[in-house]
């Protein structure tokens, strides 16, 4: 079991490169925080794909809030239909009949998995700055804000409630202003205070 400030750790450096502009390496160290907040969270589940996609399914209203400006939801399908070319054959194989995919397959099958395995997300992604998600132009977009929606689920996480970056890290969550660690565990507080003000987006 992970123990310690390990997940934090890995956190707060996700969240440096992230300043850093180190987009690919700050998506490398929060996919590994959700895969040891994941195996903290179910143990009994032992196929890491299934336990990272359903922590990522149960947490898409936290990761939709804070990562996708303007869509607040519990659960996400979405279109894909790449050109020739550019299709990832792990998310074709996870369509459903209607042809779509949850937000959960994109985030384990083209970015975490293909950053373990080629040190990079899935070249068929394009992050943008808006919030679209889905094909357009022969594209797949996704908002990279999506990092800071994947930060707040680790962060929010009841089983990570032990942990601390031992740092004077502030994060923005709407108009307030917390300290990094007053916040570890604390995902049913942060809805019940989305639930009050409805309008809601963080800041690391």
């Amino acid at each position: 079991m992970v123990g310690g400030n390990a997940i934090a750790n890995f956190v707060l450096e996700s969240i440096k490169n992230y300043h850093e502009s180190k987009y690919d390496i700050a998506l490398s160290l929060v996919c590994s925080a959700i895969d040891a907040t994941s195996k903290k969270e179910y143990p009994g589940i032992d196929n890491n794909g299934k336990r990272i996609k359903k922590f990522l399914a149960e947490n898409t209203r936290i990761i939709s809030v804070f990562g996708l400006p303007g869509i607040a939801c519990s659960g996400l399908r979405i279109g894909y239909n790449p050109p020739l070319g550019k299709e990832n054959k792990d998310l074709i194989k996870q369509k459903d009949q209607n042809g779509l995919i949850g937000l959960e397959d994109v985030i384990y099958h083209a970015i975490r998995c293909n950053i373990i395995h080629e040190c990079k997300p899935d070249p068929g992604i394009k992050f943008i700055e808006e919030t679209m998600i889905g094909d357009f132009d022969q594209e797949f977009y996704l908002p990279s804000r999506i990092l800071i929606g994947l930060l707040f689920s680790v962060i929010f996480s009841s089983v990570n409630e032990i942990e601390k970056t031992n740092s004077n890290f502030e994060v923005k969550i709407g108009d307030k202003i917390y300290g990094i660690d007053d916040l570890w565990g604390k995902k049913d507080e942060i809805l019940e205070i989305y639930e009050s003000e409805k309008d809601m987006n963080g800041q690391v």
